[in-house]
């Protein structure tokens, strides 16, 4: 029986789709979609001045960096629902 679930296991499992040059380029795909959502210009993102940037530039340098930082920053940056849900993915994404 072990066999059985190996071999539908081997059958279900694309190497296309699980390539490293995939993944990058799905990365790379969504990070470009988000910089052009961001700054307004797809061809060209930053020749376009925006709204974006123009905060971006008036914004002050980094605050110092205490102890507590980490700690805090994970457990306060969003709901325990957004939480819960990096944990599941975490769970059934980085095994």
């Amino acid at each position: 029986m072990p066999e059985n679930i190996q071999a539908s296991v081997e059958k279900k499992s694309n190497p296309h789709l699980t390539s490293p040059t995939f993944v990058f380029s799905l990365i790379l795909i969504c990070v470009y979609v988000v910089i052009g959502f961001l700054v307004g210009d797809f061809i060209s993102p930053l020749s376009t001045p925006s709204s974006v940037l123009q905060f971006l530039a008036q914004c002050d340098g980094p605050l110092p960096i205490y102890p507590w930082t980490l700690v805090t920053s994970i457990f306060l940056h969003a709901s325990i629902i957004h939480i819960a849900s990096n944990i599941l993915f975490l769970l059934l994404l980085g095994t």
